[in-house]
């Protein structure tokens, strides 16, 4: 799921505006980046779970400015809601 499409769901639900969510998600991301960091050498891959929001997994990404990847898989509770938005 993208940062954008995250950021809509989360402010259709919340009323929160869109941007102010992308910024409290980019906030989010470099927080669990870094805490998860050195756990990386011991996991194969990290993760950080948010209760009815989803999962944040970290991942070595060599294209990446910083060297890692954080990628976000939704929550069953938000993927049925996006699927019965569609």
């Amino acid at each position: 799921m993208t940062r954008e499409r995250l950021a809509k769901l989360i402010e259709n639900k919340t009323g929160i505006e869109k941007e102010i969510v992308k910024k409290i998600l980019d906030t989010l991301g470099e927080a669990i980046t870094e805490g998860l960091k050195e756990e990386l050498e011991e996991a194969s891959a990290p993760r950080v779970l948010i209760p009815n929001l989803g999962t944040f997994i970290l991942k070595q990404d060599k294209r990446a400015k910083s060297g890692f990847k954080l990628d976000f898989r939704a929550s069953a509770v938000i993927r049925k809601d996006l699927l019965m938005r569609v």
